[in-house]
């Protein structure tokens, strides 16, 4: 005996399946493309915290520091103390 429910119900499960697998393949593209976008700002970031800090360094260090060069050394020196 044919039960249209059942058709209906078996039908409606099938369809819904497809719209689940439609929906699950739209998440991972889109989640796809979202970490690539991440990825590479993160990348990014990175690079410009790296060069942030290195430029630091690089001003902090001993030779290129402000503060242990003498400007008075340009003008006289020590032992005679004439300008």
């Amino acid at each position: 005996m044919f039960d249209p429910y059942r058709h209906n119900k078996r039908r409606f499960t099938r369809q819904q399946g497809h719209i689940l697998d439609l929906k699950l393949n739209l998440i991972w593209i889109v989640g796809l493309i979202a970490s690539l976008f991440i990825s590479r700002f993160l990348v990014i970031a990175i690079g410009i915290v790296l060069v942030i800090l290195s430029v630091r360094r690089y001003m902090n260090s001993e030779s290129h520091s402000f503060d242990n060069y003498d400007t008075e050394h340009r003008y006289y020196d020590d032992d005679d103390d004439e300008y």
